[in-house]
């Protein structure tokens, strides 16, 4: 049985070297330019190139994250990235955008492809789906529950599942919040985090507020270190680590007891996370730890409503306070030149400790039960909790570790000695092999001659490389040869080894081509209840996934559902595709709904050649980049493709798993309200997930007048919005 990978963040080459010295089987890195971290200290070229070789050497792949939706003016440059990656030896690339991987898939056939979980992908028709159309792998949403994991592992692709690190409130590709409420989309790498800020929750039908300001969209972190073993069994591909804007200390210490702990299964011993370990975990960060939605269906037990930030430990409580200082009674040990936290009804205040203070004297630590005293920068009361949210020594040991830890590779090497001949090394890793002459030609010796032990000292001399040798045969006689040129074999040989390593792939790329489709000229609308149906014009084609909606009226068609881990269907003669999954051998006439993302021309082509007869655009897309995608299509293939575009409705915001409000109070109307008094709709859909809706109906009137030939159809959306008949 092939075992399961490690699969560690690389923000920088502190942390990759960090990972790769720690155990990791794989890292994953930030795209130049493309990657859903737009904020993390990404690589340049020179050090993608350096990146790559170091794990390559090492025996570790690389995959490279272009796992944002990509803009028509931006595919130039995005498939000169990846020829760069393609031609630099990369693993794989990590792709969210539907047009990326088409064009991929068709230019570079083979290059491993990794769909990723912002692609959405949680059913196993999903999962089949991409499998056919060419991935490696599939990044399951990380909702997706362990029963549907187990289906997935099932279709025979690599299945890839999160198992540490922060979790999103929105299944991945389907959060607009940052997007539509603040321009910063998360789909492009740039969220604002909306998740981890406060939220009041109102009852419209008792007209109450149901909660104070509190976190109600943050999750805790995700901790799956316990379930390695049954993930492995299940026979999951790849274990990742969620970090690529974490320091190396936090990458190195949880990639090294997640390594213990997959090292114990095979070894057939039982892993148990210890005190210090788990002390150690959350002092590098945590918001409380959970076994998120693939095990835990407590929903109590997935948030954190307390606070959205680093937790750390609890090390203490104010006892007393002063003008000028802060008394603490100790539970932990605190040592100057840690980080605390103190934790105030009114707010929150970090510092880190300059100066400790213990009976008015200078200290460096403060131990347990200890009252020490701290400078006074904020507002405190008596029995605030201090939290340690930084270990200096914890810190600079992980450090100090990283940079002593070196990853080796094991080496065979046999040497070939004979008079009147070279000396022969022959090197081997088990999968490659190089065979190297020296340029000396070995002498009878005058004297006493070489030995095999001094040769062995020499070629064990490797300290400046990757490579260790196991073992070292021989066939030689007695002979003469300078130090000089058994050093020089040396070199030689294991930097023949490195360029096979590292050159791992011959490739060559291809063209492609697209045959034509119709055009049809329709207005869609989206149903969500059956008093809708009537006040409709009845000029174009009528969708619904409620049940009684669909079985009202046989002019209704079926709309997926954008959640749909049983991939629920229902026969109508259309079918408004919302996920993956719903375009996989589907009996109906596609559409594909703006929830598949498509943001290029190139999408738009994939979706057309699986069978969509018309593809409504990304909500991330303004009236400018639509008619580029329209003119861009019509230069490629002389022809208009049939889409459509969002003109009316509250869009979602964001699509959760959480029962954020309802606990069974389903006849009640909720709303979560932010600072700025803005009320978000909660909507359970017919599966139960929840439906964050914006604020106001949003409503484009004159909606792509410019295009001198470009015709869209219409997408309009009715579920709660006020009656407004311009738009029927």
């Amino acid at each position: 049985m092939k075992k399961i990978e490690l699969l560690a963040p690389a923000g920088n080459m502190e942390s990759l070297i960090a990972a790769v010295n720690s155990g990791a089987d794989a890292v994953y890195m930030g795209g130049i330019s493309f990657g859903a971290r737009a904020y993390a200290n990404n690589f340049d070229r020179d050090g993608f190139k350096e990146a790559i070789n170091f794990c390559h050497e090492r025996g570790v792949n690389v995959y490279v994250t272009m796992n944002t939706l990509l803009f028509e003016n931006e595919i130039e440059k995005a498939i000169k990235e990846v020829d760069f990656y393609y031609k630099n030896q990369v693993d794989a690339l990590i792709i969210q955008d539907l047009g990326l991987f088409n064009i991929i898939r068709k230019i570079y056939p083979d290059l491993d492809l990794h769909c990723s979980t912002q692609m959405h992908i949680h059913n196993v028709n999903g999962v089949k789906f991409m499998k056919e159309k060419g991935a490696k792998r599939i990044i399951l949403a990380r909702e997706t529950p362990l029963e549907i994991v187990k289906k997935c592992v099932k279709t025979g692709i690599e299945i890839e599942v999160f198992s540490y690190g922060a979790l999103c409130m929105s299944y991945s590709g389907q959060c607009l919040m940052s997007s539509l409420l603040q321009n910063r989309s998360g789909n492009r790498g740039v969220c604002a985090q909306h998740c981890r800020l406060q939220y009041k929750l109102f009852d419209s039908t008792s007209n109450t507020y149901l909660n104070t300001d509190e976190y109600l969209l943050s999750p805790k972190d995700l901790n799956l270190i316990n379930k390695i073993p049954e993930l492995i069994e299940l026979g999951v591909s790849s274990l990742k680590i969620e970090g690529r804007m974490k320091r190396s200390e936090y990458v190195g210490l949880v990639v090294s007891i997640f390594r213990k702990a997959i090292d114990f299964y095979y070894e057939g011993k039982k892993f148990s996370l210890n005190k210090n370990e788990l002390k150690h975990l959350k002092l590098l960060f945590n918001r409380g730890f959970t076994e998120g939605k693939m095990f835990d269906k407590n929903d109590d037990l997935f948030m954190n409503p307390y606070r959205p930030n680093h937790l750390g430990i609890p090390i203490g409580k104010v006892v007393s306070f002063s003008k000028k200082f802060i008394n603490i009674k100790l539970s932990e040990e605190l040592n100057q030149n840690d980080g605390i936290r103190i934790i105030n009804s009114n707010e929150d205040f970090g510092m880190n400790i300059n100066k400790l203070y213990l009976n008015n004297k200078l200290v460096n630590k403060g131990t347990i039960n200890q009252i020490v005293s701290i400078e006074k920068r904020g507002k405190v009361d008596i029995g605030d909790v201090v939290l340690k949210t930084t270990d200096y020594i914890l810190n600079k040991n992980i450090s100090d570790n990283n940079e002593i830890l070196q990853r080796r590779v094991m080496i065979k090497g046999h040497v070939y000695a004979k008079v009147n001949h070279p000396l022969i090394l022959e090197v081997s890793d088990n999968k490659n092999t190089v065979i190297v002459d020296s340029d000396f030609i070995c002498e009878k010796p005058l004297k006493i001659p070489v030995s095999f032990e001094k040769i062995c000292e020499q070629l064990n001399k490797t300290n400046d490389t990757p490579y260790t040798f196991d073992t070292i045969t021989k066939d030689i006689d007695d002979i003469f040869i300078p130090i000089k040129s058994i050093n020089e074999v040396r070199r030689n040989a294991l930097e023949k080894l490195s360029e096979l390593r590292i050159n791992k792939y011959k490739r060559n790329t291809k063209n492609h081509y697209i045959k034509a489709n119709l055009k049809e000229n329709n207005t869609i609308y989206n149903i969500y209840e059956i008093d809708n149906i009537n006040q409709i014009k009845k000029d174009g084609i009528m969708f619904s996934n409620k049940k009684d909606v669909l079985e009202s009226n046989n002019d209704i068609n079926f709309i997926g559902y954008v959640v749909n881990e049983e991939s629920i269907k229902f026969n109508t003669k259309y079918t408004m595709a919302s996920q993956i999954g719903d375009l996989y051998q589907s009996k109906s006439i596609l559409l594909a709904s703006h929830t598949l993302n498509a943001s290029n021309s190139y999408a738009v082509e994939f979706l057309l050649e699986n069978g969509c007869v018309n593809v409504c655009y990304s909500l991330e897309l303004n009236e400018d980049k639509i008619k580029k995608i329209e003119e861009a299509f019509f230069k490629r293939f002389n022809f208009y493709p049939n889409t459509s575009t969002f003109i009316f409705g509250r869009r979602d915001l964001m699509i959760t798993k959480q029962d954020i409000a309802y606990k069974g109070n389903i006849n009640h109307k909720f709303y979560l309200e932010n600072f700025k008094k803005q009320r978000f709709a909660l909507v359970k859909d017919e599966l139960g997930f929840t439906h964050i809706l914006e604020d106001e109906v949003f409503k484009l009137k004159n909606y792509i007048t410019k295009g001198k030939y470009i015709r869209l159809n219409m997408v309009k959306q009715f579920n709660m919005e006020d009656n407004n008949e311009e738009f029927y």
